[in-house]
């Protein structure tokens, strides 16, 4: 017993609130620690008695007694067990328990050393770590940021769920891995070293608050993200992992890139691009502007319409389209001639309250004349096609009647309304006639060829002998779309064959 004494005086200066030995279950001996153990559960007092009675049974705990007996039945020990329980004087309280059984040498007799650490506080700011832990984490799993953190080798150690979203890894296909390779191209756009962006962020976190990175997601598409970087550090003061809170900013870079493209056209396109406030300001001028003012944008920009030097005309032109445009807010377009030139302006206002106006000028002289020339040339192939003695006319592929000229018209005394969208068959011509062209404009459709016929038709002026030629008309896929006909008069020589014909015999 001196021995066991001596032990347990020893062990009484480990951080321990308080500790028993006993013999079975019986109280033995008690060394009066804190508030577990007052007075009146000395072993003096409590001589025999089962430390399960001790303090009015505070310490009948379920958990207690399944310990100490595995220990007698099963001649085992505990480490750091843990029981929780509500002592009537100071409340609940969190013990680790730790027990074995000893025994004096040269004695039989085995005891039960049993040390009890009041880890109370220790467990409870433990708890209360892991549910804070518990709770940062769901917020960071949830938060539209993109959340990672990488070790000092550069290997990805956490991915929240807006970066697997954003990039299509999961966390688990990064964790242990480089981010440059995966996430991270390993040169960027301008060739520079993505791996020694790391390596800087490492050894000068500081440096970058505020990073634009290029990255890459699983399917090889790019994206971009800015990104701060936060630093944890050993107890020497080195850097073992960095934070990483980003925003994607894919959708900004590119229209951002977009601008600098419609910039770079506008800068160099031949056409006359600029913008105007709502007082009638050159906020903007491209420099083919430029050279038609004859001045430098630094020498017109904030000027108004009436002080860049165009002709009165032009500006006044020029003032009423703006002014029109800011009272409609439609987009608007006219034309406008300047240094013998055709321009084809629009401008469209930037903003719903139209303080900011676009004007787009495109050079239309080429096609103002090819236009001109075309209308000229429909006009006088109207003319003749209308005034010719020939027959005109076209039909769709279901041998409707799309066109007809006058001549068709006074040779069959049915008008061009009567014609259009029917057939020869809808409009009561002869069966003959009918099968006649059935078959002439098909052959043209089928066969995409012009191929020449002769036909008879019998009109008001009498029988009439005609010599057509039948044009297939393409549609931009290459299929026949109409037919048109070309039908001279060659009544005078078939009568003059006739009569030859009539001599010879």
């Amino acid at each position: 017993m001196k021995m066991m004494r001596g032990y347990l005086r020893k062990i009484s200066s480990q951080p321990y609130a308080c500790r028993y030995w006993y013999s079975t279950v019986t109280c033995g001996w008690c060394l009066p620690v804190r508030h577990f153990t007052p007075s009146s559960m000395s072993p003096e007092r409590n001589p025999g008695k089962l430390i399960y009675e001790l303090g009015n049974g505070q310490w009948n705990i379920p958990q207690l007694r399944e310990a100490l007996e595995k220990i007698i039945r099963q001649d085992s020990h505990f480490d750091d067990y843990e029981v929780e329980h509500s002592f009537p004087s100071i409340g609940r309280r969190i013990m680790m328990l730790n027990g074995r059984q000893v025994s004096e040498a040269g004695e039989r007799k085995k005891f039960i050393l049993l040390a009890i650490e009041d880890a109370t506080d220790r467990i409870m700011a433990k708890r209360k770590l892991q549910e804070s832990e518990k709770k940062f984490r769901g917020f960071i799993q949830t938060i539209n940021s993109i959340i990672l953190r990488f070790n000092n080798e550069g290997k990805i150690t956490f991915f929240n769920h807006f970066s697997e979203q954003l990039f299509g890894y999961s966390e688990k296909e990064l964790l242990g891995k480089p981010m440059v390779g995966t996430i991270i191209p390993e040169k960027d756009e301008e060739g520079r070293d993505q791996q020694a962006m790391v390596r800087g962020a490492l050894e000068h976190p500081e440096q970058y608050y505020v990073k634009q990175t290029e990255g890459r997601k699983k399917d090889g598409g790019k994206v971009w993200f800015q990104w701060s970087a936060k630093e944890t550090r050993d107890e020497r003061g080195n850097v073992t992992e960095i934070l990483v809170d980003g925003n994607d900013i894919t959708g900004e870079m590119e229209y951002r890139r977009m601008l600098q493209e419609i910039q770079g056209l506008a800068e160099s396109s031949p056409d006359i691009m600029a913008r105007f406030d709502g007082k009638m300001r050159l906020l903007y001028g491209n420099p083919f502007l430029m050279r038609i003012l004859g001045r430098s944008r630094n020498e017109v920009v904030g000027k108004t319409i009436r002080e860049l030097g165009l002709p009165a005309e032009k500006t006044a032109q020029l003032e009423a389209a703006l002014l029109k445009a800011k009272g409609e807010g439609d987009r608007l377009k006219t034309v406008i001639e300047l240094q013998g030139h055709v321009y084809r302006i629009q401008i469209v206002a930037e903003d719903k309250q139209r303080q900011s106006f676009k004007l787009y000028a495109a050079d239309i002289t080429d096609r103002k004349r090819m236009e001109d020339a075309l209308r000229r040339n429909e006009y006088e192939l109207k003319s003749v096609v209308e005034n010719t003695p020939d027959i005109y006319f076209r039909m769709n592929r279901q041998l409707q009647y799309v066109f007809v000229n006058p001549t068709y018209e006074k040779l069959t005394g049915l008008t061009k309304e009567q014609f259009i969208g029917k057939t020869n068959s809808q409009l009561g011509m002869p069966r003959q006639m009918v099968e006649f062209w059935q078959s002439a404009a098909q052959e043209a459709i089928v066969s995409g060829k012009e191929h020449i016929v002769e036909f008879e038709i019998s009109s008001l002026f009498g029988k009439r002998y005609y010599s057509a030629r039948i044009i297939p008309e393409f549609e931009k896929s290459g299929l026949v779309e109409t037919v048109l006909v070309v039908a001279r008069d060659i009544t005078d020589r078939k009568q003059i064959e006739e009569e030859l014909a009539s001599t010879r015999s």
